[in-house]
């Protein structure tokens, strides 16, 4: 297991499953911002995009694994994180995730990326946070118009 080790006061301790573009995007600003990311993704390579000085600083610590599977959850400390963000670009991997994080674990805020948008309103029913990229592409489109 890697334990959360350098949390500083204040930092949340975060699991986060998937490091594309929006989960790197993530776990780099969450970064910056002083928490402790536990990132996981079943490729090597995901974790090419993260910001180098914090992986050495220890803010950021990746693990290359299946964030669907309880041993692999165990060995980020998902158990003991006070928040999960489920960020693959899978809905059905990142709502399988975000149940294990939520019901076997009890995290107490779970985040879980969700593109299809008729299966927001099932997940928020389970008691998820769904962010929906979609969702958020087409307001800032309209924004942009001025709409």
């Amino acid at each position: 297991m890697f334990p959360f080790n350098h949390i500083r006061p204040g930092s949340l301790r975060i699991v986060a499953m998937g490091c594309g573009g929006l989960g790197s995007a993530v776990v780099a600003s969450l970064s910056e911002h002083g928490h402790t990311i536990h990132v996981l993704d079943t490729n090597a390579s995901a974790f090419d995009g993260l910001p180098k000085s914090s992986i050495e600083g220890g803010g950021i610590v990746t693990c290359v694994g299946d964030g669907t599977v309880v041993r692999d959850l165990i060995k980020v400390s998902a158990p003991v994180a006070d928040v999960f963000m489920a960020l693959s670009g899978s809905d059905t991997k990142n709502a399988l995730a975000a149940q294990l994080a939520k019901q076997i674990y009890s995290v107490p805020r779970v985040i879980c990326r969700v593109d299809d948008r008729a299966l927001c309103e099932m997940y928020e029913g389970l008691g998820l946070i769904t962010v929906s990229s979609t969702t958020l592409a087409a307001k800032a489109a309209v924004q942009a118009l001025g709409v």
